[in-house]
């Protein structure tokens, strides 16, 4: 009994002694290293209340990297509420999203938004999906957070496979995201717990049972 007290209490301390080496796995494993290259069209998935990743998205349409940017609407917006808030403005959330892309230096011909409203990742990327294929974009570059990458990913592989088209991916690596040090900070420990859980209902609900 005392030597498996001991035990126990050796593996604790050397858990709690080495935290620094396993606690950042689980948001390390969320992220995933740049792809580089030119596509068709960049995907700027939402979510961002401080619009990195469409800032982000333009960066790589000036640079070259494609030469339209696609990004779905969503039902319930926060970012754009503030945005329009912000403005003074009772634009609808297209016009609003158009009009930012270009003030930032974005040809207003070169953002697709199309017209439906997405509700979660999953719907979104099969919105943008669809906007690929009428445009007959043979590539794409996803753009999301770095906490947001693993999930956004391995969906995006879902939707498109067997359609030919290649997905590239480029990470927006947020100011208030520290892999290294997620747990010492709550917005960063909500995102971790929201991915994972999101990411094991997607694997259940949308690539097991297929709904």
């Amino acid at each position: 009994m005392r030597k498996k007290l001991l035990w126990t209490l050796l593996v604790l301390f050397a858990l709690i002694a080495g935290h620094g080496l396993w606690m950042p796995l689980p948001a390390r494993f969320l992220t995933v290293g740049n792809t580089m290259g030119k596509a068709d069209a960049i995907i700027v998935l939402s979510g961002d209340w401080n619009f990195e990743r469409e800032n982000g998205s333009i960066e790589l349409y000036k640079k070259g990297a494609a030469r339209r940017i696609i990004r779905v609407l969503e039902k319930e917006n926060i970012p754009f509420e503030m945005l329009k808030k912000l403005l003074s403005t009772s634009a609808t959330q297209k016009d609003l999203y158009l009009s930012y892309f270009e003030s930032r230096g974005v040809n207003g011909e070169a953002v697709i938004l199309g017209e439906e409203a997405a509700t979660s990742t999953f719907d979104e990327l099969k919105c943008a999906r669809r906007l690929v294929q009428e445009n007959h974009f043979g590539s794409v570059i996803l753009v999301t957070s770095d906490y947001h990458m693993r999930r956004a990913l391995i969906t995006a592989r879902w939707l498109f496979k067997g359609t030919g088209i290649k997905i590239l991916h480029t990470t927006i690596y947020s100011k208030d995201f520290n892999p290294s040090k997620w747990w010492l900070h709550e917005r960063s420990i909500k995102e971790v717990i929201i991915e994972y859980l999101s990411l094991f209902f997607y694997i259940f609900y949308h690539f097991m049972l297929g709904k």
